[in-house]
């Protein structure tokens, strides 16, 4: 376990999402400064810390939100800088943001998820088998996507639309969020799943409970906007012995 800099955190060989010496905000102002992170294909990553610090500002900022402003450094997905596309085209390009709390809509779920599906090359038989997979009650097709979803609910139709939009590379946001055990167990399962066939996978959250089953390649400590330390699985066991308090009293 180090403190992290920046020509650690970034790799140059055109293989993964690299956030490179990011500073960013919501419209004008600065939340996060200077983060540098990357993932590889088939490898998992942790990005940890306490509530407030600025991981949903990098979710959204890694993922183009309009509401989010970059005024310095650069995102780069498999050597292509995506600093300016728009979000559509980095989903397009094979990146994918599971929201910590996914946005009510009018459009109707069993026409969204037939429209991935389609996109992607999936029969709605593909849709379906996925949906008893993860326990989602084929009841949700009839009803607007995410409009009085249970939490958990929610965070299936998240899996879902992830696991069929065959992503290169996934941010989930609080993933743990609302769900029970079984929930958890299933969401490890689809993202070993994922990792195995090669996709990179970066899990946004405050505790540590959803890498029981999987073990993050690097972990980063988000603290006040910064990246305050960095290293193996180890150092979730120290967030949840010690607390954050404690990560940012030895980080400074």
């Amino acid at each position: 376990m180090s403190k992290i800099s920046n020509k650690d955190a970034v790799v140059n060989d055109n293989k993964g999402l690299v956030v490179d010496k990011l500073t960013a905000g919501l419209e004008n102002r600065i939340i996060l400064r200077d983060i540098s992170l990357y993932v590889r294909p088939g490898e998992a990553v942790a990005l940890m810390g306490p509530n407030g610090s600025g991981k949903s500002t990098l979710a959204y900022s890694i993922m183009g939100h309009p509401h989010y402003k970059i005024f310095n450094g650069k995102i780069y997905l498999d050597g292509e800088d995506i600093t300016d596309k728009e979000p559509e085209e980095r989903y397009r390009k094979g990146l994918f943001l599971a929201f910590q709390m996914p946005p009510e809509t009018t459009v109707l779920s069993r026409s969204l998820y037939l429209h991935i599906a389609k996109s992607r090359g999936y029969g709605f038989s593909k849709v379906l088998e996925i949906m008893r997979r993860i326990g989602l009650g084929e009841h949700v097709l009839d009803r607007y996507l995410n409009k009085n979803f249970s939490g958990g609910e929610m965070k299936r139709s998240e899996l879902l639309q992830m696991y069929i939009s065959s992503p290169k590379y996934v941010i989930l946001d609080e993933p743990d969020s609302g769900i029970d055990p079984d929930g958890i167990m299933i969401m490890s399962s689809i993202l070993k799943e994922l990792i195995d066939k090669g996709v990179g996978v970066i899990v946004i959250t405050h505790l540590g409970r959803v890498f029981r089953e999987i073990e993050p390649k690097r972990v980063y400590v988000l603290i006040d906007g910064r990246i305050a330390l960095s290293g193996d699985s180890s150092l979730i066991k120290l967030i949840d012995e010690k607390g954050y308090q404690y990560i940012k009293k030895i980080a400074t």
